[in-house]
């Protein structure tokens, strides 16, 4: 179980870097400004481009206060708009993080419920140095 969600954490961060790069191909260089691109504020950023929203209605409704006095910046660092193409790439990786994302709560889940069942052989486990 451990080694296919790390499998899992090391696709889903192949794939975060695809849409990076696909942004940064774009002119967008997000990454430049937000630290987690795929945090609330860069996840409604790009949603907002991908659903072609205004970019002052985008920057307007950023969910985080420290995002949003960025705003200057990343109005600076947005420098042209996205293609059909790209925003058909970007959608696409953007379903296939949630659902690998989706499928890590799983197996954590599954994984916290087999160690629960096991307290005590954890317990000894975790002792040795």
């Amino acid at each position: 179980m451990t080694r296919t969600r790390e499998s899992m954490i090391r696709v889903r961060t192949k794939i975060k870097n695809q849409v990076t790069h696909e942004l940064d191909a774009a002119c967008i260089k997000l990454s430049s400004v937000l630290s987690d691109v795929f945090g609330k504020s860069g996840r409604h950023i790009v949603e907002g481009l991908l659903n072609s929203m205004d970019l002052e209605e985008i920057l307007e409704s950023i969910p985080s206060r420290r995002v949003k006095a960025m705003k200057e910046e990343i109005r600076g660092i947005i420098r042209a708009n996205l293609s059909s193409t790209q925003i058909f790439l970007l959608r696409s990786h953007l379903n296939v993080i949630d659902n690998i994302t989706k499928q890590i709560v799983e197996i954590d889940a599954k994984i916290s419920n087999l160690i629960s069942s096991r307290k005590e052989d954890m317990r000894i486990a975790l002792s040795m140095p």
